[in-house]
């Protein structure tokens, strides 16, 4: 099974929208933890970097990568990112904008368990499906950057697939 098939599970409730992930990786928590939060890793699966210092309270700015600025035609400011947990190697959590992104490394017999769970101010289908979508491309990023040491930028990749597979889910 790919992380191409493991859909996230979207809730909906009272104009809210949490969306949870889970992937079972063969890494262990401290490797996770280095391709979540050091940049020459969030390269590969995350839109942008998340510049400053890394801790508990920091803001941090969010950049996005030259490639996706050009491919998207959007500024490179993402805005700021606020740090609400930083335990490393377990918990990073942080709000950007309204939404809350929160990762969770545990560590298994055979590597780790990586939950990531996003909370999102809409129920608007079409932006729940963009998100949805959005962070599960991240998450088939980074498995792949973990695997394989590397990953086709995330500007290349087509959401279009995965977001047709949460529309379903969504409607």
């Amino acid at each position: 099974m790919t992380t191409q098939d493991r859909l996230g599970k979207v809730e909906r409730d009272g104009g809210r929208t949490t969306i949870r992930f889970t992937r079972s990786l063969a890494h262990p928590p401290e490797k996770v933890w280095q391709a979540l939060t050091e940049s020459e890793h969030m390269r590969y699966w995350m839109p942008g970097d998340l510049v400053g210092l890394k801790e508990k309270g920091a803001t941090l700015q969010m950049v996005f990568w030259h490639d996706l600025v050009e491919a998207k035609g959007i500024e490179p400011d993402g805005g700021t990112a606020t740090v609400e947990v930083w335990d490393p190697p377990r918990t990073f959590e942080w709000i950007w904008n309204s939404t809350r992104i929160r990762f969770e490394i545990n560590p298994t017999s055979g590597g780790s368990t990586l939950q990531l769970t996003v909370g999102i101010g809409t129920d608007d289908p079409d932006l729940v499906i963009d998100a949805a979508g959005g962070f599960h491309l991240w998450l088939e990023h980074l498995a792949n950057l973990l695997d394989t040491g590397s990953s086709i930028p995330l500007a290349a990749a087509n959401p279009e697939p995965i977001e047709a597979r949460y529309r379903a889910q969504v409607e």
